[in-house]
């Protein structure tokens, strides 16, 4: 039982949170916690209203990482935790690799929060209203620590918000953290358990237990200075530029190359960042919202004491199904396509199932908007056009469907049909999964690890001053070091140059080529006879991330060549429309072992951009043994709000039904959507973009 609980801790350790994420919760440092609670503070937010602000800031890690927190919480934290993973995923700021991808974000984050707030006024719920805000600026402070804005010192005295000058030029990207980071410019970094861990983590777990994770956040003054790793936690490779804490800001510090700050002071710099970005943001929304009366009143009860809920209630709208408040920032997909359109609609789609006796449904439930199947982020990602295991008896379930180009006008669900004799079988055989799988789909979400090699493959990153430093004249030879499966050693010759540059709108583009050329093995090592034997295929994907375009290339089996001696490619990679203040080229490879049977299978799982894109283990069980338990299903409400975070939010009601039906297996129900006067809020934060 060691090793596969051991197993199981290594990869489940939370990736952010504080300086020691095994203390005793209540004396743990949480920086989103403490930024958020000093952000709140400073802006006029009551005490009690600030912490519950805080907390929400700062659970997103517990839910997404952190299975001591989750197992803590009963099952239905676990459920909240799994159903949940794929949009909490999106609100890091990770894995972009574009100024364009960042941009997008952001708009998605300011305007998404302006549209969660105007529908929670509406059903005046507050504590929704501080779980979107709380939500927000969780993604905002990941961004000074996660990307590269702190690099340039004409950056240091400005955040996002404040900044004068024109962002689609500014050469930003973040860390490869749920992404394949051989595809990626740059890891996030990531950390791990020891030994040591063992004797620590069951008093975190009695913590959990009690609800000491909501210890009271303390000043930063009082933080100490760490220069490794606390005790029970070490890093993992690929070690990463992330500045989430003080002692993984010296790795950070060193992978980010800044010769004029060590890692306390790019720690502190991170931070004084987020602060500043918080303040402003918090100040922008009550701009926002005082500029309504009707909101002006909603915003003072959740800025207020008027309304305090229990500490014990805090993690409701993480936890209640048929809430979900933080979806109005994470729709959509995830990383966002490097030219995504603006403006594009989602529907809140609420779905509220009798209590009544066997009123719930297992089978699977089919969506059609406008005749189109239509799916969340989470099918879009599985390849699935059905929402299953959603609806139980009771419940009120929320799906977040899109994107769509214009606003919907109609909507259709479908309850599929299925067998009852296999319905039986596959319910026993679920009961005897479910344990399993609950627990194996929180790991899955934890682990974070690409399908394809080992931690860190070979890749060549050129960055925009790289780029523009190449003559127009000479190419620039580059030379990768590759130790294959066989554990023979290799090099790869190539070169890179300029082919030619253009002008638009205003802006300086270049086009590239990169010519393969040779693999060489080393001159002083002979692989082992029987290794040599096995030939090798060397796999190649190039990326240019400010189009998102991805190359992929492949040669054939290598034969066995003599020390000192190689192979000859002739394959070149073109890459157009590099901008040159903002481009950047990645070059990954890997030499693939000569006993896989599908080396062009082996090359597109090596161009994937999603490391991991199978649905977690929670969820799939579910998907393979549940054809039915009954046969009917009683829908009693559904309500429907479309939302687009634009160049403003804005927020229209477009269905509110009483049903009161069974739906039979087999059949559909239809609505019209009717839209009512939209809600907008936006008129101040155009300059954010």
């Amino acid at each position: 039982m060691l090793g596969p609980a051991w197993a199981v801790l290594v990869s489940t350790v939370p990736s952010f949170g504080g300086e020691d994420p095994l203390a005793p919760t209540a004396s743990a440092r949480w920086h989103h916690q403490e930024l958020t609670a000093e952000a709140a503070r400073t802006v006029g937010w009551s005490v009690n209203a600030a912490a519950e602000l805080a907390f929400h800031s700062v659970a997103i890690d517990w839910y997404l990482y952190n299975p001591v927190w989750c197992l803590a919480g009963g099952p239905a934290r676990i459920r909240a935790a799994l159903a949940g993973r794929r949009q909490l995923r999106a609100l890091h700021f990770d894995d972009l690799t574009s100024i364009a991808q960042i941009r997008h974000m952001w708009r998605r984050y300011t305007r998404g929060t302006l549209a969660g707030l105007l529908w929670a006024a509406r059903a005046n719920d507050v504590s929704a209203a501080r779980n979107i805000v709380g939500v927000s600026l969780h993604a905002m402070q990941d961004f000074y620590s996660h990307s590269n804005w702190i690099d340039d010192p004409a950056r240091r005295q400005r955040t996002w918000l404040t900044w004068e000058g024109a962002r689609e030029d500014l050469p930003l990207y973040t860390g490869s953290y749920e992404e394949s980071a051989h595809l990626g410019i740059n890891c996030h970094g990531e950390i791990g358990l020891t030994r040591a861990a063992f004797h620590r983590l069951p008093r975190w777990f009695a913590a959990a237990r009690r609800g000491a994770i909501f210890g009271t956040a303390q000043p930063a003054g009082q933080q100490s200075r760490r220069s490794g790793p606390p005790s029970g936690l070490r890093h993992r490779p690929p070690l990463g530029i992330n500045l989430d804490s003080r002692w993984q800001a010296q790795i950070g510090a060193r992978r980010r190359e800044l010769a004029d700050l060590d890692g306390d002071q790019a720690f502190t710099l991170a931070r004084s960042l987020a602060l500043r970005e918080s303040i402003a943001w918090l100040r922008i929304i009550d701009d926002e919202m005082n500029a309504q009366p009707g909101n002006a009143r909603f915003w003072a009860q959740v800025c207020g004491e008027s309304v305090a809920a229990p500490r014990h209630d805090w993690p409701r709208p993480f936890e209640e199904l048929g809430r979900l408040p933080f979806t109005f920032l994470s729709a959509g997909h995830y990383p966002p396509p490097s030219h995504e359109r603006e403006g594009e609609w989602f529907l809140r789609v609420t779905l509220t199932t009798s209590a009544g006796t066997a009123a719930g449904t297992r089978p699977n439930i089919r969506v059609r908007v406008d005749d189109a199947p239509a799916c969340d982020q989470a099918q879009a990602e599985e390849g699935s056009a059905t929402f299953g295991n959603r609806f139980s008896g009771g419940g009120t379930r929320v799906l977040c469907l899109g994107p769509f180009d214009r606003l919907p006008r109609s909507i259709e669900l479908v309850k599929v049909s299925s067998d009852l004799a296999a319905a039986k079988a596959g319910h026993a055989t679920w009961r005897a999964l479910r344990s399993a799988a609950v627990l194996a789909g929180i790991v899955s979400g934890a682990r974070r690890r690409s399908k394809i090699g080992p931690p860190a493959l070979p890749a060549v990153v050129w960055s925009p001053r790289q780029l523009m430093a190449l003559s127009d004249e000479r190419c620039s030879p580059f030379r990768v070091a590759l130790d294959d499966p066989r554990h023979a050693r290799w090099q790869l010759e190539g070169r890179l140059w300029r082919v030619s540059r253009t002008q638009r709108g205003g802006r300086a583009f270049s086009a590239y080529e990169i010519s393969l050329q040779r693999l060489t093995s080393d001159p002083v090592w002979t692989p082992r006879r029987a290794a040599a034997r096995k030939k090798p295929t060397l796999l190649a994907v190039a990326v240019n991330h400010a189009t998102g375009r991805i190359q992929q290339w492949r040669s054939k089996a290598l034969d066995e060549a003599p020390p000192g001696s190689g192979h000859t490619f002739d394959h070149l990679f073109t890459f157009d429309e590099v901008p040159d203040l903002t481009g950047y080229l990645t070059l990954a490879l890997l030499l693939l072992p000569g006993n896989k049977s599908d080396p062009d299978q082996a090359l597109a799982d090596f161009a994937r951009r999603v490391g991991d894109p199978k649905p977690g283990l929670g969820q799939a069980p579910r998907r393979a043994v549940n054809p039915a338990i009954d046969g009917r299903w009683q829908l009693i409400k559904i309500q429907i709000d479309a939302f687009t975070r634009g160049d403003r939010a804005r927020l229209v009601p477009l269905l509110d039904a009483d049903c009161h039906r069974w739906r039979r297996a087999g059949a559909a129900v239809r609505f019209t959507l009717t839209p009512a006067d939209p809600l907008v809020l936006g008129s101040t934060i155009a300059h954010v973009d």
